[in-house]
């Protein structure tokens, strides 16, 4: 059952997502190695951010993690109070576990049916 989810600042709920590149065929030929972006968005803003990923390794996401929550907005840095992903094995990984931003954000898995 989908639950409604109530965001009560600007970044401070992020809904993250892996995407496939699947057009053109062999795609990452054409793209600079790129076969997934991940896809961030804040859920009170609707703010979206996209980051080509040649893997889905845990350490690969973990630095495209890494490099989105150091981006300023005026000079502010913007650490979510909640990230949101599905419990695939690349978000669970042991490299995103030991992001220093989880020290202060909370990390909700959800089970895809």
């Amino acid at each position: 059952m989908l639950q409604s989810v109530l965001a009560a600042a600007f970044l401070g709920f992020y809904n993250s997502n892996l995407l496939t590149v699947m057009f053109p065929e062999n795609s990452a030929e054409y793209n600079d190695g790129t076969n997934y972006l991940l896809k961030i968005i804040d859920v009170f803003s609707k703010y979206a951010l996209a980051i080509p990923l040649q893997n889905k390794q845990g350490k690969t996401i973990a630095r495209a993690l890494d490099y989105i929550f150091r981006i300023k907005i005026n000079n502010k840095a913007y650490k979510p109070m909640i990230v949101l992903s599905d419990n695939g094995k690349e978000f669970i990984a042991k490299e995103v576990k030991q992001l220093s931003i989880f020290q202060y954000t909370e990390h909700r898995g959800i089970l895809m049916p």
